[in-house]
């Protein structure tokens, strides 16, 4: 895998891989959701090629207006088949994701209680849906709890909506504690944005809920096949009840054209080799899990979980980029985030790591040896 540099941008010019090329050079690659690396595995480049001998590129009407094909059919059948669920929507972007929910949900709540650093799929989506919202404190149940007790109406229904995995930090949100608050309303009900725990928590790599080991009729999710599936396109599984219900009441469903064949058929590949290859799973967040506790012993303020992030932060934004710097001199790539500059980005900046399945211990201790030194020089 390489990158070009053009004027000060860096162009990818393949997959991402634990280990790229830059100006001619190695590096070892922290960057991107390419959880498992299946961007250009082989099988979903074949299953794509070969598709196109046997149908178009893509079906031009939406899912409402014969837009339907057997291919996109089987996707359905093997992702639900994937997920232990009788249905999966299929749709344009899992940005879209939350929207779709919120608009298939809308008769079952009356004001959403959101997570202040929520993805901005979630915020759109928040706009669009026309109901009234509250922000409570970043993944903070007494918050929470506080915000619903201080705003819900006596007639009204809460939903609480949030990340499952928060795309910068990597935290997962504490949703067994959420789940706790919810059962105090009859009506109320949870809704995720679970596109970082698709194919990355869990046994099986079905997300958050099953992280948790959660089965409750009041959780709601949304996924997508852009990260750890390696295609594209956004996702819910559900009940056959809810699919039906949602193609016919959310616009997205209606509106949009089907996702291009080609991907169609990488997605079916890359469920298959999930399902195969369950090791995967458990590489990656072995892995995850091996190089938060290292860098917590650095000192770091960062939570072991199997999530796929490694992220920090550092007393000072000046620190953190000059750690960065340093990091990117000796050869290694994560991704800088400055101050704001996404959801869930601290004050001060922060340095994520992205961790893979096909990483390997020698690429961890090779960056927390730098690490740990660079710190030594600065004490």
């Amino acid at each position: 895998m390489s990158i070009k540099k053009q004027n000060s941008h860096y162009l990818m010019t393949d997959a991402s891989n634990p280990t790229i090329r830059l100006n001619g050079e190695d590096y070892d690659f922290f960057c991107g959701c390419d959880y498992h690396n299946l961007q250009e595995d082989k099988s979903l480049r074949q299953a794509a090629q070969e598709i196109l001998f046997e149908y178009p590129f893509k079906i031009g009407p939406s899912h409402y207006g014969f837009g339907k094909n057997e291919i996109y059919d089987e996707l359905a059948k093997k992702g639900a088949e994937f997920f232990k669920k009788e249905a999966l929507l299929i749709f344009p972007s899992g940005y879209m994701g939350s929207t779709i929910l919120f608009r298939a949900l809308s008769e079952k709540y009356d004001r959403i209680f959101v997570d202040v650093d929520s993805h901005y799929s979630m915020k759109d989506a928040l706009i669009l849906s026309g109901k009234p919202y509250v922000t409570f404190n970043h993944c903070d149940p007494k918050d929470l709890l506080d915000k619903i007790t201080q705003n819900l109406s006596p007639n009204e229904r809460p939903m609480i909506a949030t990340d499952g995995v928060f795309p910068v930090s990597g935290e997962i949100a504490p949703i067994p504690e959420y789940l706790e608050i919810i059962q105090q309303f009859p009506d109320g009900i949870i809704c995720i944005d679970d596109a970082h725990a698709t194919g990355v928590l869990g046994k099986n790599g079905w997300g958050t809920f099953e992280h948790f080991e959660l089965d409750d009729s009041r959780l709601y999710y949304c996924g997508t096949m852009s990260k750890a599936l390696g295609s594209h396109g956004g996702i819910i599984p559900c009940s056959k009840e809810f699919a039906e219900k949602t193609k016919n009441s959310a616009y997205i469903m209606k509106g949009s054209t089907e996702i291009p064949i080609p991907t169609v058929a990488a997605s079916i590949a890359a469920m298959k080799i999930l399902k195969e290859s369950p090791e995967k799973i458990k590489n990656l967040q072995e892995n995850a899990q091996y190089f938060k506790k290292e860098l917590k012993e650095l000192g770091f303020n960062i939570d072991i979980t199997p999530s796929a992030m490694a992220t920090f932060t550092l007393p000072s934004e000046e620190d953190v980029e000059q750690l960065y710097q340093h990091l990117k001199k000796n050869h290694i790539l994560p991704l800088y985030a400055p101050s704001k500059s996404y959801t869930s980005v601290p004050e001060t900046g922060a340095i994520k790591f992205t961790i893979t399945s096909n990483h390997s211990k020698e690429q961890f201790d090779r960056v927390l040896k730098i690490i740990k030194k660079w710190l030594n020089q600065k004490e």
